[in-house]
């Protein structure tokens, strides 16, 4: 998420793409820097909720309380707040694919769903039947 941020940033400082930015819809940021400080600011503050339970396993409850949260803040973030606007109408620029596709990968990194239960162990390993070590040793 971050290193696309950086790659909208390095496009701001082209100076071949500076007339092409007033097309699209900042506002209410002035310029695309100011957009791209708005959500690096808001993605670090976020990421933070959960990061600072991060490996520690007596607080498992406080960490999966701060995901959930995190969670639905980046897809509030992506979809309704004031960086919305400029989102939307990038990743619909196919006439600027440098722009269009790192706004894309942005889009889908804020609304991408969990698909599993945050209550459930992240990894789980189903035991062996008996059975079923017996055929592999035959």
């Amino acid at each position: 998420m971050l290193a696309e941020l950086d790659v909208l940033s390095d496009l701001t400082a082209e100076p071949s793409t500076r007339d092409r930015w007033t097309a699209l819809a900042f506002s209410p940021f002035e310029q695309l820097d100011d957009w791209i400080s708005y959500v690096g600011h808001k993605v670090n503050g976020i990421a933070q909720w959960w990061i600072d339970y991060r490996g520690q396993a007596a607080e498992r409850a406080e960490y999966r309380a701060a995901l959930r949260k995190a969670h639905v803040a980046m897809r509030n973030l992506a979809e309704r707040t004031k960086a919305t606007p400029f989102l939307l109408d990038a990743i619909v620029r196919t006439d600027w694919p440098a722009v269009q596709a790192p706004c894309s990968r942005i889009s889908i990194a804020l609304t991408i769903p969990i698909d599993v239960d945050p209550d459930m162990p992240v990894l789980v390993i189903a035991p062996r039947s008996a059975e079923h070590v017996v055929e592999r040793a035959s």
